[in-house]
């Protein structure tokens, strides 16, 4: 190859690199943040289809602006009988303004650590003032402690008490406590549910 073909070649590849970086192609359920210098340009772009940007000057950041899914690592922790469960929980979340998102947040993997941490703090406080059988009964139908010590393999449980479940209040009050301790953080993102995976009972704290 000549030299002369070779520089040819070179352009043409040049010509097609930043082509290939000057279109951002959105899909209906993104949006998209232009910076330049680490600040950002303009208002977000919603419209999908094609967009064009500056290559090498403007760096594109895409959201996802429908809601997005987010499950918990299994936590152990201790109720109010001194009985350790382990819990899954799952929760959808949402980027309600991308811009407050860069500025706070900037990644999704970022917001879900912070969503983690909140939602961890939030569920202990909530578990440590019910008792087992409270957290994993959600009906209002009343059933004996035998019959849950069968279930979950209780130990030492004699009595035969009736208790009522409270699972769904007890949600209710995680997600509302997680809510307003979201929107103080104010990283343009809100809880829209939120909800328990599983809960299993591990051992009696000794």
């Amino acid at each position: 190859m000549s030299f002369k073909s070779f520089i040819w070649l070179l352009i043409v590849a040049l010509i097609v690199f930043v082509g290939w970086k000057s279109v951002i192609i959105l899909d209906e359920d993104e949006q998209m943040l232009l910076t330049r210098f680490g600040q950002l340009t303009g208002e977000p772009v919603t419209t999908a289809g094609l967009h064009l940007v500056t290559p090498l000057i403007s760096k594109p950041f895409i959201y996802k602006k429908n809601l997005i899914e987010w499950h918990s690592d299994v936590a152990e922790m201790p109720t109010k009988d001194d009985k350790f469960i382990a819990i899954e929980s799952y929760a959808y979340w949402q980027i309600t303004d991308p811009q407050v998102f860069y500025q706070r947040v900037r990644t999704i993997p970022a917001a879900e650590k912070r969503l983690a941490d909140l939602m961890d703090g939030t569920l202990r406080d909530e578990v440590a003032r019910h008792t087992l059988t409270e957290l994993i009964r959600s009906s209002n139908r009343r059933m004996d402690i035998t019959e849950i010590q069968n279930v979950l393999k209780v130990p030492g449980e004699k009595t035969t008490k009736q208790t009522k479940g409270q699972q769904a209040t007890i949600v209710s009050t995680i997600y509302k406590h997680a809510t307003t301790a979201l929107d103080s953080l104010q990283m343009g993102i809100k809880l829209v549910d939120f909800n328990l995976k599983t809960v299993n009972f591990i051992r009696v704290i000794e």
